[in-house]
């Protein structure tokens, strides 16, 4: 049999470039050894207008969900069994009830996909597994305890030549994170799964990267927070210098950081450090967002790095839902104080499963979900701000902070 996985992508920009989704790339590996695989980042229905596959298994991005929809209802149409799983189908399944998927899971899907192989009635025996015309109920599939168990990412992306060299060879070392910021689906995913954060040993995760990133410059952790767990921490940079021994980058949040910390990243090879601003203003930051930082603590942060030689990169958001262009010109001076090198702003959307999305619900505030969170029309949506504003705020954010006469 051939199994075909679909990634649904935004048309890559000069600021947007399409990168591997781990999930996808772990369960196509799985099925690889059982079966024929093919799997494809897709960015318009016409690219997948020729496949041919007993099984499409498609993951649900909530940004990407008329291409979703669509690609399931023409496949399904060719007498091709559909798959549908991934944060949407997890969090938000009633959005699927009139679209023809053959099979909706709800949770990890590498269980679910091991027992796919063996047969598609061992498959519908597990919970969250539901079948077209089932009452979807509210579980969800068995996960890997273990992810030192799992094959390593089947990489089907070659990135181009500068994301290879800027973003380099990502890899992600564990799943989940402590913190509950109210824009993020990890604290939803914490209640339904007990035990979901979960981390590599550090053998297992050096191994992936000796093994696969040759041409590649640099090494980049895409976990949400890679300095969480300071005991694996510090035996996996002692391995990383002695049989890796590349520059590195990774996301990690400003409460982590000290100048004892900075040094031993230093030593190990960091280069580049991401870190999380969102918004400005220490009360709206911690009621809003649950993200109890005080503008000092980021300024401190982005200080020690800049000190060590380290570049960084803030990670930032507007169209929050009590925005205003006070709020983001308070945002824009912040990042002028803090002065990284890189800059990165998005539009909030409220996914399915995120505190805020409840919150936009009871508070009657109808923000719309882009393409990805780099774009915006105009249409107005927040009390506080024009939805042309915001997008001039999105497209200008960057030179708005490099021009400090303003």
């Amino acid at each position: 049999m051939k199994f075909c996985f679909l990634s649904p992508f935004s048309k890559e920009t000069g600021t947007y470039y399409k990168s591997i989704c781990h999930g996808i790339g772990i369960m196509a590996a799985i099925a690889s050894k059982y079966h024929e695989v093919e799997v494809i980042a897709f960015s318009k229905i016409e690219e997948i207008s020729n496949i041919s596959a007993d099984y499409v298994l498609i993951s649900s991005y909530s940004n990407q969900m008329k291409l979703v929809k669509d690609s399931i209802q023409k496949l399904s149409k060719k007498g091709i069994k559909c798959i549908v799983g991934g944060m949407h189908a997890t969090f938000s399944p009633e959005d699927f009830i009139d679209i023809d998927y053959h099979i909706l899971v709800r949770g990890e899907g590498e269980l679910f996909i091991k027992a796919l192989m063996e047969s598609e009635n061992d498959a519908l025996s597990l919970p969250g597994v539901f079948k077209k015309g089932e009452k979807i109920k509210r579980e969800y599939t068995p996960i890997i305890k273990d992810l030192d168990t799992l094959p390593f990412t089947l990489r089907y992306l070659f990135p181009t030549k500068k994301a290879r060299n800027i973003m380099g060879f990502e890899v992600m070392t564990g799943r989940g994170c402590h913190y509950n910021c109210t824009y993020c689906s990890t604290p939803a995913l914490r209640k339904i799964y007990p035990g979901y954060i979960r981390q590599r040993s550090p053998e297992n995760v050096i191994k992936e990267i000796c093994d696969n990133s040759e041409g590649f410059p640099i090494i980049g952790f895409h976990d949400d927070h890679f300095l969480m767990n300071k005991k694996w921490l510090s035996k996996f940079l002692i391995l990383y210098k002695k049989y890796v021994n590349k520059p590195f980058w990774c996301n990690s949040r400003v409460e982590a950081i000290d100048e004892e910390i900075i040094l031993k990243l230093k030593n190990a090879g960091l280069k580049r450090i991401h870190m999380g601003v969102e918004c400005a203003g220490y009360e709206r930051r911690k009621k809003l967002l649950n993200r109890n930082i005080t503008d000092d603590e980021i300024i401190n942060a982005f200080y020690l790095c800049k000190k060590n030689g380290i570049k960084t990169l803030s990670f930032n958001m507007i169209g929050l839902p009590d925005e205003d262009e006070k709020k983001i010109m308070e945002l824009i001076k912040l990042n002028r104080i803090i002065d990284p090198e890189w800059i990165h702003v998005s539009i909030f959307q409220p996914y399915p499963g995120v505190a805020l999305n409840k919150y936009c619900k009871d508070k009657s505030i109808d923000i719309p979900y882009t393409e990805h969170y780099y774009t915006l029309g105009t249409k107005d949506y927040l009390d506080g701000i024009s939805g042309e504003r915001l997008g001039y705020f999105l497209k200008n954010f960057v030179s708005l902070v490099k021009d400090k006469e303003n």
